[in-house]
């Protein structure tokens, strides 16, 4: 346990700005960047999209990487974290680690939202996930830094859970421009 949170804080605190792993969100990129413990699977920059799967597990979780981008610069970024390192037993206790790490980096989230569906109300759970695991109940936290917004969700499927950070990338210069034509 001390050393899933030692190596998840390492990932976050590597950070040196709300982008993960280093991106420069500011560079316009003719090739996928090179990411530090995540391979290459597909995907192209001047198609938007680039899918990276992580080379080796992070404190137990599997890994994956997505960047999307807008003329050449990473618009956002999603890190998956899961299946494998989250159950029935642990997803939650594994998402509030990950929400402490944020937290610490980010300073206190803005809010949270849980979106539950009626039917919940109709549920036997065996355990505290598995309304996660059939897509009865989301869990999102947000947090608002510098020109990023940051979302931290708790979702499941039929294969497992997973723990998503979506990092969203805002350009002020183009809302300066826009604001100056209106």
């Amino acid at each position: 346990m001390k050393y899933l949170i030692v190596t998840i804080f390492t990932l976050f605190a590597s950070l040196t700005s709300a982008a993960p792993f280093n991106i420069d969100t500011n560079k316009s990129y003719n090739v996928p960047p090179k990411i530090d413990k995540f391979f290459y699977w597909f995907g192209d920059v001047t198609y938007g999209a680039i899918f990276y799967t992580g080379t080796e597990d992070i404190s137990g979780f599997e890994t994956e990487l997505h960047l999307n981008f807008h003329n050449k610069k990473v618009s956002s970024a999603l890190l998956i974290l899961g299946p494998a390192g989250l159950d029935g037993d642990n997803c939650m206790k594994q998402y509030k680690i990950v929400l402490a790490m944020l937290n610490q980096k980010y300073g206190h989230y803005q809010y949270i939202k849980d979106i539950k569906d009626p039917i919940i109300d109709d549920l036997v759970p065996f355990n505290q996930c598995d309304s996660f695991r059939l897509d009865a109940r989301v869990l999102i936290t947000t947090w608002k830094v510098k020109n990023t917004i940051i979302k931290a969700k708790l979702v499941g499927d039929e294969d497992g859970f997973y723990i998503e950070i979506d990092y969203i990338f805002r350009n002020i210069n183009k809302s300066k421009k826009l604001l100056k034509f209106l």
